[in-house]
């Protein structure tokens, strides 16, 4: 990339000028010789001659200081017709060779440094006519061609010839699009360090509208994302710490609310903005809650409302600039003072501009802003303040209304005449300006309207009465603009399970009491406990079983042998019959060869166990139609089954007369289990279906939601194994065939529901918070209640299940580009930033004091 220095270029067509000029200096007069006037002769023609040189010499020398000081401020162009000038001027004679051979030199690098220049800029003719003139020039007046500088003659060459060290495929407009990528990138990486990505994401793409291969741009691109990423990350910690405190508050009774009508709050439908507010923004967001008024006066009337907009205003936190001011202007008006006019009003929650608004129009007058106050005025009075707004229109705004010359239609008959402008193919555009006056917009002086296509963007300077009128036009074309309906559906689901358990385990051998050998105490029993004293629960064991054999506290729960049997049991083991297991132990201590011998285990037990899903799904459809989101899994499952099958004849042996005698018994049998005969098949995942609808004011949009998310769980067997009377080694029968009978279990979560919501907000349209605790407190009665031995006696555990599950939808109104309809404008203006290539005036400073650096 060439970057060409900071130089003013000059026209070429001041030369000629400059020699008129150096012409007109030279004197031409009587010359008087030896004192005496002499009209003719050879000597007054040599004097004359003489004096006309030495004029052109003074000349010569005049555009030669000229030249010299441009050529020190380095203006090129401006220095090398100064020198050409001055070669040209002063005349060719011995006397001043030298003289005309430093002209000469001087205007050869101006000219060599100003065809640089020209060749950084890609103005590759202007730069070999440039240097081609030095050379005629010198051919042209007898300079010797070694006098020529040979870096003008290789540069020139190099020109003529397309040399590789110079990239003639760069041209001005490259060059622009090189300021104007790295402008905008320069942009983009401020918005980023501000945090502003959107702004920055919408500069970077820009720069690839201009360059798509800008590596530059899609690094920045990266950032942005990288730094949505962070806040993305942060947002989700949030959300999850939200959700599970919002499970807790769950548990909190609600108390009725003590309403008011002071304490009631309102909302225009305003924009809010950062920093100071303007006088239209406080129209619309000071809100009066309540005004009422029978036959007042328009001045009281006034003076209320500014009383109530001081006392509102919640903008600015200066008490000093709270508030609007309002004038009433025009002493006499038809004879009367406008602030007596009487009126009379009822109003309720609504915006200080539009109380403003009605009160001036049943006394026949209007009101405008400047940047002060709010003037009430006539109805024709003009308005000496202009305001900017900005509205996104839908594509076409131009062109939807007409205005441009169409083509003509083709005529019937394929070889009559065309008719007049029937082979006009182009549609004639027109401005914003030009479309809005069509439509009754008057523009007065100041007034403008500019239409920004890239991004459907009418920007409008005029009177608050014609933008009012303008609102009302692009109100109509949204209205009967087509648009689309974008629908983001997020299903946002959090479970947390916890147990805590911890008791001890207490086994206790066989002793005699106080050494009596008929008196004797130990442990007692399982009794209905399941799965009992097993010798793998317990780290002590002797030949016969763990150390202490006899429980004394097996009938205290702990384990998964604290819940009871529950669907998810079921499903995740092979038979319905619970087996249950123990808690593992963490600590034990044991007696052995003691009397009595006794072991015992310290069981606990703290899991903690989260999941967390988000799902997001968005479609984009027209008003009016349905939009289905699905993301399923089919899932084919058995509805019924055949019964098991066993043969009848088995066992028979044939006797070879055709007939049967019964054989010997023989335990082992074949058998054909249960077998599938139909089956079903269902969509697992998730399933939406959403039809909006749009209001007339195209900021409400109805929603007709259904919703179905399900999952598979498991299966339930519903069959038993068929067994022969054949024992296993541990006395078990033998299974033939496991004779499975398997359903399927489903988890479904479904919502329909009917909503309205504005165009661009978020509501949530279902959910299901809930908590499941089941706590466990087992004692061996009054053993248990003991103060400190008692804790041996006792068992304790707790489970608790929390699951939290929200739907959200947000909608928002586009137009056909995918736009936002209702968007609010970016009112804040975009810094202007100086080309590298700009000429930069000289700076004039008027004396004063030293400036004050700012402290940052």
């Amino acid at each position: 990339m060439l970057v060409a220095p900071q130089n003013a270029v000059y026209p070429r067509n001041l030369l000629p000028c400059l020699i008129a000029v150096a012409v007109i200096l030279a004197p031409v007069s009587r010359i008087k010789a030896d004192g005496n006037e002499v009209p003719g002769g050879i000597a007054g023609i040599a004097a004359t001659e003489a004096q006309k040189r030495r004029g052109q010499v003074e000349a010569a020398q005049t555009l030669f200081t000229a030249g010299s000081k441009a050529l020190a401020d380095q203006s090129y162009a401006e220095a090398m017709d100064y020198f050409h000038a001055a070669f040209e001027t002063i005349p060719d004679v011995p006397a001043v060779a030298e003289q005309r051979r430093i002209f000469f030199k001087r205007y050869e690098t101006s000219s060599l440094r100003y065809a640089q220049i020209l060749a950084s800029e890609a103005k590759w003719a202007e730069c070999e006519k440039t240097l081609a003139d030095v050379v005629e020039l010198a051919e042209s007046r007898g300079i010797a061609a070694a006098e020529v500088d040979p870096a003008v003659r290789k540069m020139l060459k190099e020109i003529r010839e397309r040399d590789e060290r110079y990239n003639f495929a760069t041209s001005p407009r490259h060059l622009r699009n090189i300021d104007l990528v790295e402008s905008k990138l320069i942009l983009a990486k401020g918005y980023l360090e501000l945090g502003d990505y959107d702004r920055a994401e919408r500069s970077y793409h820009e720069v690839l509208n201009i360059d798509p291969y800008s590596t530059a741009a899609r690094r920045g691109l990266e950032k942005v994302e990288r730094f949505r990423m962070n806040y993305y990350d942060a947002a989700y910690d949030h959300t999850r710490a939200k959700k599970i405190s919002e499970i807790a508050a769950g548990w909190e009774t609600p108390i009725a609310p003590v309403l008011s009508g002071e304490g009631i709050q309102t909302n225009s439908d305003g924009v809010a903005m950062g920093g100071s507010m303007d006088l239209e923004r406080k129209l619309k967001e000071i809100v009066i809650p309540s005004i009422e008024f029978n036959q007042a006066r328009l001045s009281d009337v006034i003076d209320l409302l500014g009383q109530m907009a001081q006392e509102r205003d919640s903008s600015e936190a200066d008490p000093a600039k709270r508030g609007v001011n309002f004038v009433i202007e025009g002493a006499e008006i038809g004879g009367e003072d406008p602030g007596q006019r009487i009126l009379s009003m009822r109003l309720a929650n609504v915006p200080l501009g539009v109380a403003l608004k009605y009160a001036v129009q049943q006394v026949g007058l209007s009101y405008r802003t400047d940047a002060f106050a709010v003037r009430i005025v006539p109805p024709n009075a003009g308005s000496e303040s202009l305001s900017v707004r900005r509205w996104i229109v839908p594509p076409g705004f131009l062109s939807a209304g007409g205005g441009g010359g169409a083509a003509a239609a083709a005529p019937n008959d394929p070889f009559a005449d065309p008719a007049d402008n029937g082979g006009q193919a182009l549609v004639k555009r027109i401005g914003a300006q030009e479309y809005l006056q069509n439509r009754g917009v008057e523009f007065g002086a100041g007034a403008s309207a500019n239409f920004i296509a890239s991004s459907n963007t009418l920007i409008v300077q005029n009177t608050p009465q014609q933008l009012e009128i303008i609102e009302d036009i692009v109100q109509s074309a949204k209205d009967a603009g087509l648009k689309n309906v974008e629908i983001h559906v997020k299903m946002i689901s959090i479970e947390a399970d916890q147990l805590r358990q911890v008791g001890l385990d207490f086994l206790l051998g066989q002793s005699n009491a106080a050494s009596s050998s008929r008196v004797f105490f130990g442990g007692g029993t399982d009794g209905n406990a399941s799965p009992g004293t097993v010798a793998a629960d317990f780290p002590f064991n002797g030949p016969a079983g763990p150390v202490g054999t006899f429980p004394v506290s097996g009938g205290l729960r702990m384990g998964d042998i604290a819940s009871g049997q529950t669907i998810d049991d079921v499903i995740n083991r092979a038979s319905p019959d619970p087996v249950g297991s123990k808690a593992p132990g963490v600590f034990a201590v044991s007696g052995v060869f003691t009397d009595p011998q006794f072991q015992l285990v310290l069981r606990a037990l703290s899991q903690l166990k989260s999941s967390d899903l988000l799902s997001d799904a968005h479609v984009v459809t027209r008003p009016g139609q349905l939009a289905k989101i699905e993301q399923v899994r089919e899932f084919i499952y058995p509805t019924e089954y055949d019964p098991p099958e066993i043969p009848n004849d088995f066992g028979r042996v044939p006797d070879g007369t055709g007939g049967f005698f019964v054989g010997p018994s023989d335990p082992v049998f074949p058998a054909t289990p249960a077998t599938p005969t139909a089956f079903e098949t269902r969509r697992l995942g998730k399933l939406i279906e959403v039809e909006p609808t749009v209001a007339s004011d195209n900021k409400t949009i109805s929603l007709n939601v259904l919703m179905d998310v399900s999952d598979f769980v498991g299966f339930i067997n519903y069959g038993t194994p068929i067994t022969n009377s054949s024992l296993l080694v541990g006395g078990q029968p033998s299974i033939v065939t496991p004779n499975e009978i398997l359903m399927p279990v489903f988890d479904a979560i479904k919502e329909t529901t009917n909503i309205t919501i504005w165009d661009g907000q978020t509501v949530a349209i279902g959910g299901f918070h809930g908590e499941s605790i089941t706590t466990i407190e087992d004692k061996i009665p009054y053993l248990g209640d003991l103060p400190v031995l008692g804790r041996a006696f006792r068992s304790e555990g707790s489970e608790s299940t929390k699951r939290a599950l929200t739907i959200f939808v947000t909608v928002r109104l586009v137009d056909p580009g995918g736009n936002p309809i209702n968007a609010p404008a970016d009112d804040e203006p975009r810094p202007e930033l100086m080309s590298r290539r700009d000429v930069v005036p000289n700076p004039v400073f008027a004396p004063g004091p030293a400036p004050i650096d700012p402290v940052k």
